[in-house]
This record gives structure tokens, C-alpha cells and sequence, in this order.
């Protein structure tokens, strides 16, 4: 109601995306903003409500109705040049200028290291304190996400792949003959590959923990200028990624100063 006081028309835009890669990017989001997920691997019944697009569309529908709106996929292979930002400015009708300058990429989805030491750092540093910011906190997921661009990505198990296919199955059949009338599948084939065994995000092995622990006192420590601190965690990942130390002693990072 208050939106139709405003507009003499409203179309909606609403980009849906594969069950399974929302719930890893829905996973990573939790732990990027500070939270320790109960769930801590691929738990479908934790993800089944949050990620039902046959849901989200027929929430969207209930108010907006379904002739106003217009459902796309979140998919490489379905976007104008792979683009986003073209898809949704083609279907909106908006002329890019030649001279867009593309925002730089963020919010991207974390890598398996990524979010298990980002996991663990969490409980030590939530991103609020008595309901207020805890400013201890400040640029620690830019940190972990900076120093440890790895290319080992939380991926699923085929069985975790099969049971979310096999969830969503009927919903997913919907969609594709209202929506998408023309395609055989929904989806596209899957290719990213599978994990041996499952992974879980608070698996950590004795020397990660420890190295992580490092990082805690380090970033705790209130006698180094913020500049200085990061040159030394910075020296102390580099020690730890390439002489592969078995323990670790923190004074040693302490007394070059």
C-alpha cells in the first residue's frame, strides 16, 4: 500500500539462485558478519526454509502479484556476458555508459580456510558486545580474507549434493515449467566437483589451532600501533604458510620491534 502512493507502476526483479551454492554462500555471509553457525557443515534442515525459492517466490507474488513479476537465474550462464550488472540494467531498461567503472568485487563467497579460521576467530571477537560494535573486531574478516586467498573451496560432498537436489526436486519442477517454460533443467549442469569427505568448518588440526590462537594475542595486543601490528601478523603467516612450523612461540613475533 504505501509503495502504490508512490508509483503509478511496480515490476519486480528477482534472481533465485541453486539451492546448494546459496547455502555455502549463505554459510560463508554468516561467518563473515561476525557469527559462529550452529550449523557447521551442510545441514539441510538448517538451509531448507532460508533458501526455498518456490517460498521466496510466492512471498514476493502475495504482494507484488504474479503478472508484475519477472524471475530470473542467478547463474553465469544465464546473465548477459556472464555480467550481472548488464542483466539486471538490460532487464531494467538502463543504458550503461562505455565509461562504467565497475565497482570492485565484494561480498565474495569465503574459501574453505577462510571460513574455518574466520570461524574460530568469531568466538573471540563477536561484532557486538552489549548491544554495542565491538571495535576490536575492526577489519578482521578483511584481514583473514586478504591473507588467505586459497583455492580450496568448501565444496559438497556428492551425497550432500544429491539430498539438497532431491529436496527441492518438486519445487524446482515448478519453477522451471512457470517460469522457464523453454528449458529442460532448471539449472545448469554442476561443475565445480565434490569434496571425499564432508567439510566442516570447525575442523581445525592442533597446529592451526595454535597458529590461530597466535593471531588472537597478536590482535588483542594494545601496545603496537595498528600499522605495526599488521606487519607483524602479516611476517607471522608468511612464517607459518612457507617454513611450515610445527609451534608456535609468540614472543618471537614480539621482539623485533
Amino acid at each position: 500500500e504505501l509503495l502504490s502512493s508512490l508509483f503509478d507502476e511496480i515490476s519486480i526483479l528477482l534472481y533465485i539462485r541453486e539451492p546448494m551454492e546459496a547455502a555455502i554462500s549463505l554459510l560463508s555471509t554468516r561467518i563473515k558478519t561476525g557469527n559462529c553457525p550452529e550449523t557447521k557443515d551442510l545441514n539441510l534442515n538448517d538451509f531448507s526454509k532460508t533458501i526455498n525459492n518456490f517460498k521466496i517466490i510466492k512471498n514476493w507474488e502475495t504482494v507484488f502479484l504474479k503478472e508484475n513479476m519477472k524471475i530470473k537465474l542467478f547463474d553465469r550462464n544465464e546473465l548477459i556476458e556472464g555480467d550481472l550488472i548488464k542483466d539486471f540494467s538490460s532487464e531494467s531498461n538502463i543504458d550503461l555508459s562505455s565509461q562504467l567503472i565497475y565497482p570492485k568485487k565484494s561480498n565474495e563467497t569465503l574459501n574453505l580456510a577462510q571460513m574455518r579460521y574466520l570461524n574460530y576467530l568469531n568466538q573471540y571477537f563477536p561484532p557486538f558486545i552489549n548491544n554495542k560494535v565491538n571495535y576490536k573486531r575492526k577489519d578482521l574478516t578483511k584481514f583473514i580474507v586478504e591473507r588467505f586467498k586459497l583455492s580450496n573451496f568448501f565444496l559438497p560432498t556428492l551425497e550432500e549434493f544429491e539430498s539438497f537436489k532431491e529436496h527441492f526436486a518438486e519445487d524446482n519442477n515448478y519453477i522451471r515449467k512457470e517460469y522457464f517454460p523453454e528449458k529442460k533443467e532448471l539449472w545448469s549442469k554442476y561443475k565445480k566437483g565434490f569434496a571425499k569427505n564432508k567439510n566442516i568448518i570447525n575442523e581445525l588440526s592442533p597446529r592451526e589451532i595454535k597458529f590461530l590462537d597466535a593471531i588472537k594475542e597478536l590482535w588483542l595486543y594494545k601496545n603496537f600501533a595498528l600499522r605495526k601490528k599488521f606487519v607483524l601478523l602479516n611476517r607471522m603467516i608468511d612464517f607459518y604458510i612457507n617454513i611450515k612450523v610445527k609451534y608456535f612461540v609468540l614472543y618471537d613475533f614480539f621482539v623485533k620491534k
